[in-house]
C-alpha cells in the first residue's frame, strides 16, 4: 500500500497561517475568480507558491471581513412584494449573506411606496406584478420622488417582453425569482458595493 505524501496542504486548516483561494471563496461566498480579482486589485494581499498557487494570510482575510462588516452597516434594503412568503424568504436570505444590512419590507405596494419615501434605502427589491399598484407604476412614482435608491426588479415571469419594457423605462437590473441564491447574492453584492459575508 502506498503512503500518502504529507504536504502543508494536508495539514488541518486551523493549523495553517494561510488560506487557499478556494477556501477564501467559501468564506466570502463568492467565486474563486472573484477572490483572484480582489488579489489583483490589492483588496487581499497574498503570496505565490513555487507552483504558482495563491496563498492568502489569515490576517488579511480577517482584516477584509472586519472592513466588510463596517461598510455593510451603512446600507438599507427595502423589499416590496405582495407574496409574504417571498418577502420572508428574501429577508432571511439577505440577513444570512449581509448580516449588517438593515432590511425593511412591505407586502403592499402602496404602503411600501410611503415607506420608501421615508427610508430612501440604498436598494429597492421590487416585484413587478402586484395588485393595486404594480411595479411599473411604483418605478414611475419613484422617479418623480427623486430617490437615491437603486432598483432591482424581481419576477417569476421575466420574459423578453418584460425585459424590453423595463429597459425602456430605464431599469437594467432585473432577475428571475427562480435564480439560484448564489447568483442572487452576487447581484446584491454588486448593487450594494458590498462583499458577501461569511
Amino acid at each position: 500500500m502506498s503512503k500518502r505524501k504529507i504536504t502543508r496542504e494536508t495539514i488541518d486548516i486551523n493549523e495553517r497561517d494561510y488560506l487557499t483561494a478556494g477556501e477564501c471563496s467559501e468564506i466570502f461566498k463568492v467565486r474563486q475568480r472573484t477572490i483572484l480579482a480582489w488579489i489583483k486589485s490589492g483588496k487581499l494581499r497574498d503570496f505565490v507558491t513555487a507552483g504558482g498557487f495563491h496563498r492568502i494570510p489569515k490576517a488579511e482575510v480577517e482584516k477584509l471581513k472586519q472592513e466588510t462588516r463596517l461598510h455593510n452597516s451603512q446600507k438599507k434594503v427595502m423589499i416590496i412584494d405582495d407574496e409574504s412568503i417571498v418577502v420572508k424568504t428574501l429577508e432571511n436570505f439577505i440577513q444570512s449573506y449581509f448580516p449588517d444590512v438593515e432590511i425593511f419590507s412591505s407586502a403592499d405596494s402602496v404602503e411600501g411606496l410611503v415607506m420608501l419615501g421615508k427610508l430612501n434605502p440604498d436598494l429597492l427589491i421590487l416585484d413587478i406584478k402586484m395588485p393595486d399598484l404594480d411595479g411599473y407604476n411604483v418605478i414611475e412614482k419613484i422617479k418623480n420622488m427623486k430617490l437615491r435608491s437603486k432598483i432591482l426588479v424581481i419576477s417569476a415571469f421575466l420574459d423578453d417582453e418584460t425585459a424590453r419594457r423595463l429597459k425602456k423605462i430605464g431599469i437594467s437590473n432585473y432577475i428571475s425569482k427562480n435564480t439560484d441564491f448564489f447568483k442572487f447574492a452576487e447581484k446584491l453584492s454588486q448593487l450594494l458595493s458590498l462583499h458577501i459575508s461569511e
